[in-house]
């Protein structure tokens, strides 16, 4: 089963995609490579400047079952809040995720964290640390 871990700390983002079924994950245009000596982890973008996170990731083996998420956090810095939007395609048997990650001020309504997705056989997590 697919995992996909959305994680934010002091307003930065990391994006963690587990060995299972995941073949490539670009951020904010640029591909990232596979993780190396990281067990479990193929993929993993650790955000360095503050600001959106555009991402796209994709996988095999999965089946679409649910539509888009609008994800709302209650950010880990004070009166923020973390919205994480994503939408699923596919196309010739793959999977494609595509993502938007941006902190902005407190929206009402702003869940605490951890917040749970999932897609077939994909589950998703986004909460702070």
């Amino acid at each position: 089963m697919a995992n996909i871990n959305i994680t934010e700390s002091k307003g930065l983002f990391t994006i963690t995609l587990d060995v299972f079924e995941w073949t490539s994950l670009t951020v904010n245009g640029t591909a990232i490579l596979p993780s190396s000596g990281v067990p479990g982890v193929q993929y993993q973008y650790i955000q360095q400047t503050p600001g959106p996170v555009r991402f796209v990731a994709t996988a095999n083996q999965l089946v679409l079952l649910n539509g888009p998420n609008n994800l709302d956090m209650i950010g880990s810095q004070t009166n923020t809040t973390d919205t994480c939007m994503i939408s699923y395609s596919e196309s010739g048997g793959v999977i494609t995720l595509n993502g938007l990650l941006v902190t902005m001020p407190y929206i009402k309504g702003s869940q605490p964290s951890p917040l749970l997705f999932s897609q077939g056989l994909m589950t998703g997590y986004f909460q702070t640390v």
